[in-house]
This record gives C-alpha cells, structure tokens and sequence, in this order.
C-alpha cells in the first residue's frame, strides 16, 4: 500500500529534513525506521538506500561535506557507512543493494515488519510504501517472514527483535528457520 499522508509520511518527512540539504532526492528511507516508529522502540538508526552506485557514492560524499555530520562507520562495515549529527539517530548509507522503486525495496526485507520504503516525491511530500501486514507485523510485534536469508543473519536479527524489542514469532515461524537453514551465505548481502 502506497500512502503520501498521514502519520508514516510525516514521520518520513521529519527523517528526511534532518539529512544534508540535496540528499532527499537520491535517497530511499527503509526498514527497521518505520518498524521502530510503529512498534514504539527507540529508532537504532534510519537506514538509507539508493537506485544507482553512483547516487550511493554521491550520498556518501553529501554527509562527508557537511561538518556537522560526523562518519561513525566501524570497520568492516564501509559497504554501509554511518554518519550521525551530535547525538541524533544515525544514517547508515545502504550501498551493496539497490532498488529503483520503493515497492522492490520494501519487499526486499527480511522480516515483514520491516517492510516500508519511502522517496521524496517534491520538497513537502513523501510515499511511504509497506508491504500488505507490515504495520500490522510491526505494531502487535509480530516476526514473520518476508524473504529468506541465511541463518545466522536470521538469528541474529531474530534474537535482537525478540530479546530487545518485544517480539514473538509469528506462525510458520519455525518453518522459515528451516528454510533459511539451507540458505547460502551470499543471499545475507555481505552479512548485513
């Protein structure tokens, strides 16, 4: 479902105006963002994806010129730099995976509950997409699967979710583990 008002819109709109000026037009704000917001925790950081490698690389370089913005990026993880402004959530700049439209990207994730992808469409309005039972997943915290990885990615996101968040796993849960058993480590992209 594809929305450009109410409160997952403007909670975009508010993500998007703490990001260097310009970058709202290359960036798609995805994820665990839209999850935090409806199930009530605290937001770990707003992931950012992109259409291009060349508007990744462009992202990168927007944070890396704006001073106020620090590069918090841990090594090993320079496939999706983070930068964070004093103490505001960070942005992590997704650059191993990308989408051209919000709705392949939403239905790229992992656990339905993280099923939300949004764009800017002009300076005052954003389409949020989610994937059908998304925000119902995210609100009643709920983890059931969207796409498969490989195992240990799912455990330790499932283990996360559950022991931090308040999640419990959904029907045919148990299931899903088995099939992300046979997963190859290369379909986790690069372990995120």
């Amino acid at each position: 479902m594809k929305v450009s008002v109410g409160p997952l819109s403007d909670y975009a709109l508010s993500v998007y105006g703490k990001m260097p000026a310009g970058l709202s037009a290359l960036a798609f704000l995805a994820g665990g963002t839209f999850r935090s917001f409806l199930d009530g925790t605290k937001v770990k950081d707003h992931d950012l994806f992109f259409a291009s490698y060349n508007d990744w690389q462009m992202a990168v370089n927007f944070f890396r010129w704006t001073p106020e913005f620090v590069e918090t990026t841990k090594p090993g993880e320079q496939s999706y730099p983070s930068f964070q402004r004093g103490d505001e959530t960070p942005f992590n700049l997704i650059g191993f995976r990308f989408y051209r439209r919000i709705e392949d990207l939403a239905s790229s994730f992992d656990f339905r509950c993280c099923g939300f992808a949004a764009e800017m469409v002009d300076p005052e309005t954003v389409e949020v997409f989610s994937v059908d039972g998304a925000a119902t997943d995210a609100a009643d915290r709920v983890l059931t699967f969207l796409n498969h990885q490989h195992i240990d990615r799912v455990i330790r996101r499932m283990d996360r979710y559950v022991d931090q968040y308040g999640y419990r796993r959904g029907e045919q849960f148990e299931e899903g583990l088995i099939v992300c058993r046979g997963m190859p480590v290369d379909t986790s992209a690069g372990g995120y």
